[in-house]
C-alpha cells in the first residue's frame, strides 16, 4: 500500500494545481469585471493549498478539506441559485468526494509513514 500511497497523493496534488491554474487562466481570459464567479479559482486554490498539508501530513487538514467539499457539495446541490452556487459551480464537488474517499482508505498508511521508515 505505500508504493501505491507514493503515486496518489502526488498525483491529486497535481490534478488539483492543473484544475487551479486552468481556472485562473480562464478567469483572465474572460475578464471583464469582477463577478461572484471570479471566486472559483480562489475557492480552488483554497482546496489545493489544503491538499498540500495533507500530503505535507497535517492531520486536521483532512477535517478542512471534508468541509471545503461539503460546503462546495451544499452550493452545488441543496443551494444552486445562491450566490455561492452560482459562483462555485463546477468547481471540483463530485471529484473532490472521490479525492477524500480515496485518501480516507490510505489514511492510515500515509500517517504511519513515519514509523514504517524507522
Amino acid at each position: 500500500m505505500l508504493s501505491v500511497y507514493r503515486f496518489i497523493v502526488p498525483a491529486i496534488t497535481a490534478i488539483h494545481g492543473v484544475f487551479t491554474v486552468y481556472l485562473f487562466v480562464d478567469m483572465f481570459g474572460s475578464y471583464s469585471g469582477w463577478t461572484n464567479y471570479h471566486a472559483r479559482p480562489f475557492f480552488m486554490l483554497t482546496y489545493t493549498f489544503v491538499w498540500l498539508l495533507i500530503q505535507f501530513r497535517f492531520k486536521w487538514a483532512v477535517w478542512v478539506y471534508l468541509l471545503l467539499t461539503l460546503f462546495d457539495g451544499a452550493c452545488k446541490y441543496v443551494y444552486p441559485n445562491n450566490v455561492w452556487g452560482n459562483a462555485l459551480e463546477q468547481t471540483l464537488f463530485p471529484l473532490s468526494m472521490i479525492f477524500l474517499a480515496l485518501f480516507m482508505l490510505m489514511y492510515k498508511s500515509h500517517f504511519d509513514v513515519e514509523k514504517q521508515n524507522h
